[in-house]
């Protein structure tokens, strides 16, 4: 570094100060957008939930089919990563776009992320 200007050094250092600071505010943005979909995400799928429970007190297990089969046709309907099911006690399939529980997906207690190969929904 004796070869160096305290000019360069300077330079290099402010180089330096400008790319951590950089990454630290695109962290934090993609931070911030991650955590706001998620939110999103989960107070979707809670809107569903209660819609679906209200449906339930109404017209039973008839009434979720339907409204279930309505929501998945709905042309406005367009997000085609989002996927319904609804099943009796002994697993047979009774309304929704999937065809069948995923294979290794336990009974889930909260939000899970999987995959779907191939085209088993829409």
């Amino acid at each position: 570094m004796k070869n160096f200007s305290a000019l360069a050094r300077l330079t290099a250092l402010v180089a330096g100060l400008g790319c951590a600071l950089s990454f630290l505010v695109c962290a934090g943005l993609v931070f911030s957008t991650w955590t706001g979909l998620n939110q999103q995400i989960n107070a979707s799928v809670k809107a569903d939930i209660v819609g679906f429970e209200d449906l339930y007190e109404q017209r039973r297990l008839i009434g979720v089919r339907e409204g279930m089969e309505r929501r998945v046709s709905n042309a406005s309907f367009a997000n085609e990563d989002s996927i319904f099911l609804l099943m009796n006690r002994d697993g047979s399939k009774l309304g929704g776009n999937l065809s069948d529980w995923p294979i290794g997906l336990g009974t889930p207690t909260e939000l899970q992320n999987f995959e779907i190969e191939g085209e088993p929904y829409r």
